[in-house]
């Protein structure tokens, strides 16, 4: 699958990861993280690995917030998870499968990004066709 229209999608909802890789238009081209730009097929490839390291659940789940901030979706109750998440990955590295209290960190902040992207807080969740 390869994305499609760029910039088209305006919503105020939040998508999931499964949701964003599922959708073949996003709201932007790329992301830069650390300096370094993912283009929109790169963060696709991305969140379609399937993986038990923390630090890639993190990256997938910091993936979806980005695109649903860039969609339109309000930052304001997710803007401190968000930036911890993109900080304590660039100091351990996307990847590495972490252990032990770092793992616990970055599963902890995992699991607070995936409760806004899946709409348990904040904007709340997108119906399943409203972004796709």
């Amino acid at each position: 699958m390869a994305i499609g229209a760029i910039g088209s999608i305006d919503s105020t909802c939040t998508n999931t990861p499964k949701q964003w890789r599922q959708m073949t238009e996003w709201p932007v081209e790329s992301l830069t993280y650390w300096g370094w730009p993912w283009t929109a097929g790169h963060l696709w490839s991305f969140l379609g690995w399937r993986s038990d390291d923390p630090s890639v659940v993190l990256m997938q789940q910091l993936i979806a917030v980005d695109l649903n901030i860039a969609a339109g979706a309000q930052r304001h109750e997710i803007h401190e998870a968000r930036d911890a998440a993109e900080q304590l990955l660039w100091e351990t590295n996307v990847g590495f499968n972490p252990q032990g209290p770092v793992r616990d960190e970055l599963m902890a902040l995992a699991g607070e990004l995936r409760a806004w992207n899946g709409g348990d807080y904040g904007p709340g969740a997108c119906e399943s066709d409203e972004g796709l």
